[in-house]
Formats: C-alpha cells, structure tokens, sequence
C-alpha cells in the first residue's frame, strides 16, 4: 500500500510539521487541542500524539522500543523543528502560496491514508480469500516452479562444446563447476526453485519446454550470455511459500479497486490555467 499511495501519503514527520506550522501564534493551544499535551515550546502546546508520530517515524520503531538516548536526540529535534517553524510564522512565510499548497497536499495525504487503514482493517485477507487465490494459481499453472541448473559460457561455440560432452555422458554438476562462468557455478550451476517472472524470457521459455532430468539441445542466449540448463524437478509452489506474495497481491488489487471506484465516482471540474499578467509581446 505505501507504494501505491506514496504519492499521496508523506512521511508523518511532515504531517506533523505542517499541523505545527499551521498555527498562527505560538500562545498556548490547550483549549483547542483535544487529547492530551506532551509539553510546550515558546508557549506552544505540543499534542501528544504529533509527538508519538514524529518520533515513531524519526527512529522507524514503535514508542514503546525506543532507548532513552533516542528519547532525548528526538525531543531535541521536535524543539528545533517547533523552533523553526514559529520562527518561519513570525516571519509571514506561512501566508506563501506555495507553503499553503503543500499543507494542503499534506492534509489531503494525511486524510488519503487513514481511510485506506480504516478500510483495509474492516475488510481484512482472510484465509479463506487467501486459499481462493491460491486456488487459481494452480488452475492457471501460475503456481507451476522449476528446479533447474544451468552452464553459462561467453559463446554459442563454447555452449555447443558444452552440451557435446553432455551427450557423451559427462556429468551436468561436475561440467558446470569447470565450464560455468555464472555465480552459481561452483555449486553445480544449481539455480534453486523459481517461478514465472524470475528468469529472463529466453531462459524461462527454454526451460518450461524441457522434461524434468533433461537438458537444452541448442544453445540459449541471453544478455548475460550462452547457457545450457538442465531442468531436474517441477512443483506446484507450496501455500506457506506463496501466502504472503499471495496476501501482497490481493491486497494491491482491493485498494487499486477501491480508489478506482471513488476517483470515477468524483465529480471533478478545472479551471483554465491563470495567464502571466504580463505575457511577452
């Protein structure tokens, strides 16, 4: 979710800076604050939960984890941050155009990103939707994966050769480790379990076509180079293995759904763009 909203969701800190610079005055805000007040600077109260929220999302960590050095470097920073920004009052800038946009884009964010929580929180992925999923995966064969090894040389010669002392009998580990210029080389050119999407497309092509126990006749380039692979097992990849993908995925379909059906459903109107009052002869 943070990845699809992050143009619409900044950081808390932000959030929490922009409810401080919208205060006109830095006088006391007891009486408009509901909740309750974590201390003040120059006069200003300071909510508790801004200030939860900006140190929660200084250190990346819950409140509660935080070291008391780390208390202190943050308590230090909010000063400095209220400091600046009543300072910034002080001086009109939050009468700037281009401040107000931004506490408006930061509002709106702000706003944006609770619903999605809320809603997220009622309609939850349950085991039951997650099981739907992986159902159809399987119907699909989306949730097919290959186990395969593979020799990777700099030419097509070198990976005709290859497959030449293959057909004479030479063992696929033992070659991999003397002939094979990739990573996995010393391992027997072993590539482990992998799925559609994780290969580059002439590998992947060449190994769905190859029986499990058998390997590529011709040659298969890529932009890494020549290889010879060797399909060993095929699967269906297991529930536990693909439940959190699984949940990442339903996840992004339900919000992508739900902020689609608000934004069709918004009655939106643009004025024309305001002309320079000057414009150039």
């Amino acid at each position: 979710m943070n990845t699809i909203f992050k143009a619409l969701c900044c950081t808390v800190a932000m959030s929490a800076m922009a409810a401080c610079a919208q205060t006109d005055n830095p006088k006391p805000q007891s009486d408009a604050i509901a909740g309750p007040i974590a201390g003040t600077v120059n006069g200003e109260s300071i909510p508790q939960n801004a200030y939860d929220l900006f140190l929660s999302s200084q250190f990346r960590k819950d409140i509660a984890q935080l070291t008391e050095e780390e208390k202190t470097r943050g308590r230090e920073g909010f000063v400095q941050m209220m400091a600046l920004a009543q300072e910034a009052r002080k001086l009109g800038l939050q009468d700037d155009p281009q401040l107000r946009g931004q506490l408006f884009v930061q509002e709106k964010s702000a706003l944006a990103r609770a619903l999605m929580e809320k809603k997220t929180a009622e309609d939850p992925i349950d085991d039951a939707k997650l099981r739907s999923a992986y159902e159809a995966q399987l119907n699909s064969g989306a949730a097919r994966e290959y186990n395969a090894r593979h020799i990777l040389v700099e030419t097509e010669e070198a990976a005709r050769a290859v497959i030449a002392k293959l057909d004479e009998g030479s063992d696929f580990v033992e070659l991999a480790k003397t002939e094979s210029t990739g990573p996995s080389g010393p391992n027997g050119g072993d590539l482990g379990w992998f799925g559609a999407g994780r290969m580059v497309q002439p590998f992947w092509d060449a190994t769905v076509k190859l029986e499990s126990g058998a390997y590529t006749t011709e040659p298969v380039q890529t932009q890494f180079g020549w290889h010879v692979i060797l399909l060993e097992q095929t699967r269906d990849r297991p529930f536990a293995e693909a439940e959190q993908e699984l949940r990442g995925n339903l996840q992004r379909e339900w919000v992508e759904n739900y902020v689609k059906s608000l934004g069709d459903a918004a009655s939106a109107r643009w004025n024309a763009p305001v002309e320079a009052e000057n414009p150039p002869n």
